[in-house]
């Protein structure tokens, strides 16, 4: 990476890649190594694949309590998670790890095409890993209009301590949907300021290579983006408090849709029998709990970890990740009797009465406005782009849920309606 250091520089930083992977940061300041990248490993004997959290996620083994999420549910926070996630800010969607890769023997070039993906993978990471760092520089300018930002919303836009009533919070002017499109505004201006600052549109290295010029998109960059500023706390908790607002009825139906039907299994969601789970298939004894939950557990906790988890981004890739575990639950189970699930023996319709069963046993409050936090700042066009269904079935399992709250009390009318909402969704 090259600086002007004459009286007339006011001039961008133009990269040049090995030097910016790996030199220290220009802006003076010491600052803590990043990890490597992202590795993925084989899971059992499937075509699927599952996150090595040793390497990609930060797992808090303390738990942790957010005050302002607690004020929608009767019995505080959701239950917790076992495990607490946290992601880079560099990481991608989850949802790649779903693709089986199939190797033809005719393609002499498979591994080169691999060995060369990687390296363009390590470059893209390494590269926002320092852009990351300079953000973070007090030195750099980029740090010091972040700040600024930062600090104007905090005069504009300013709650008070209190949690419970809506009605005693400052907004001074602004109301929430014009902060929340202020918010995105500034992202969007922010993120192009990136890619002008680091000539990354012009730099020839990148322009060169396709597959690395694909990665280093508008569309990666607002990604990076979005992680960068909602995982600083004042930041988040404006833009939290915006959305909530602005959902506040709607969470209370859905809560109130949550807690109708304290005591649901999962064969009450019309879950076929061998996607129960409800035993140990290593057990000699039949205990009398309810393995469903117990099998499950990861992908509850993907539900439940929504409320830790800040970034927009980070929240739709644990929802994306949610439906990787259900699927990774049924592989686990059937591996120890030493059978092996198919990839498409589990059809939709079960996956999303699964995600549902998810929703519903997760207790993760304010769940509307985390699905419109990812709404709100991700747009319609990356919704749609998905190559999993999973978010889909997040969105489908909410809005039943909100209107489970005028239905007849009984197991058998929430079976029956739950089949009925269904049938009228594509879940394709």
């Amino acid at each position: 990476m090259e600086f002007n250091d004459t009286k007339d520089d006011h001039k961008a930083i133009d990269i040049e890649i090995p030097t910016l992977i790996d030199g220290q940061s220009e802006f003076g300041s010491e600052l803590k190594e990043e990890e490597e990248p992202v590795n993925v490993i084989p899971s059992g004997n499937s075509g699927f694949f599952m996150i090595d959290e040793e390497q990609t996620s930060q797992i808090s083994k303390h738990k942790i309590i957010i005050a302002n999420e607690s004020d929608l549910s009767d019995g505080g926070l959701g239950s917790f998670p076992q495990k607490f996630a946290y992601y880079d800010n560099n990481t991608f969607f989850a949802e790649h790890l779903l693709e089986e890769r199939k190797i033809e023997k005719k393609n002499i070039n498979f591994v080169n095409d691999e060995m060369r993906n990687e390296d363009n993978l390590f470059i893209f990471k390494k590269i926002l890993k320092v852009i990351e760092k300079h953000m973070n520089d007090s030195f750099c300018p980029l740090n010091f209009l972040r700040d600024l930002y930062i600090g104007y919303l905090r005069e504009n836009y300013k709650p008070t301590s209190s949690l419970f009533d809506i009605s005693e919070r400052v907004y001074k002017g602004k109301n929430e949907l014009k902060i929340l499109k202020d918010i995105d505004c500034f992202l969007t201006v922010y993120k192009g300021l990136l890619i002008d600052f680091y000539h990354i549109s012009t730099n020839m290295y990148i322009s060169t290579n396709p597959q690395l010029k694909a990665m280093f998109s508008n569309e990666s960059f607002r990604y990076f983006v979005i992680n960068s500023f909602f995982n600083i706390d004042s930041f988040y908790d404006i833009a939290f408090e915006a959305e909530k607002k602005k959902n506040y009825k709607e969470e209370e139906d859905l809560q109130d849709g949550l807690s109708k039907f304290p005591n649901l299994k999962l064969s009450d969601f019309g879950v076929s029998e061998e996607f129960l789970l409800d035993e140990n298939p290593l057990a000699v004894d039949k205990i009398k709990l309810d393995y469903s939950i117990i099998n499950y557990t990861l992908a509850l906790d993907c539900i439940k970890n929504l409320q830790y988890i800040k970034s927009p981004v980070h929240k739709l890739k644990s929802v994306v990740v949610c439906g990787l575990m259900i699927k990774k639950s049924i592989e686990d189970f059937y591996f120890k009797i030493h059978k092996k699930v198919t990839n498409n023996m589990i059809l939709p319709r079960e996956l999303v009465r699964i995600v549902c069963f998810a929703v519903y046993k997760s207790k993760t409050p304010c769940m509307i406005t985390h699905l419109n936090m990812m709404q709100e700042f991700l747009h319609k066009g990356v919704f749609e782009k998905l190559k999993v269904p999973f978010f889909k079935y997040f969105k489908i399992a909410i809005d039943f849920f909100k209107l489970v709250k005028v239905m007849p009390q009984s197991a058998n009318t929430f079976s029956n309606s739950l089949r009925d909402f269904l049938d009228d969704h594509d879940l394709a």
